[in-house]
């Protein structure tokens, strides 16, 4: 087996879950991604509708859909405006990229993935979820 063939046998047999990046240094602007979700990190009087039933932020009933804010202070809120500095490419709209708001309370959260590194919050914060588009379809990205 050549170098090549053992990092891709390497990285094929890792668990991504057993990866947990931790998000608590974002500064206002700054952005994490997790598969097909970003989190923006955004002031805490940052606009924000209702409280969602689910804590599921991204959309779908599929396992690559299950990114889940988990934490005994998280509330996830829908969305109301896209972060500073981010647009809608061309043929999309703001409700294609637009995804919920996650506040996260004292003892931060954790969002889970059951595919994708888990994203840890160590304190208080507040981040806008927004999705990714593929360009090459016309439609919004889903795990």
């Amino acid at each position: 087996m050549n170098s090549t063939q053992t990092a891709v046998a390497a990285i094929s047999a890792a668990d991504p879950v057993a990866e947990i990046r931790n998000i608590s240094e974002l500064e206002i602007g700054d952005v994490a991604q997790q598969g097909d979700v970003y989190l923006h990190r955004v002031p805490a009087d940052w606009p924000r509708g209702d409280v969602l039933g689910t804590r599921q932020v991204a959309v779908g009933d599929s396992v690559g859909s299950r990114h889940v804010a988990e934490g005994d202070n998280v509330a996830v809120h829908a969305g109301v405006k896209l972060p500073d500095g981010v647009r809608p490419p061309t043929g999309f709209s703001t409700a294609d990229l637009l995804g919920p708001v996650i506040v996260c309370g004292p003892g931060g959260m954790v969002l889970t993935h059951p595919e994708h590194a888990h994203h840890r919050c160590d304190g208080e914060a507040v981040l806008q979820v927004t999705y990714q588009v593929d360009l090459s379809t016309d439609s919004r990205v889903a795990d």
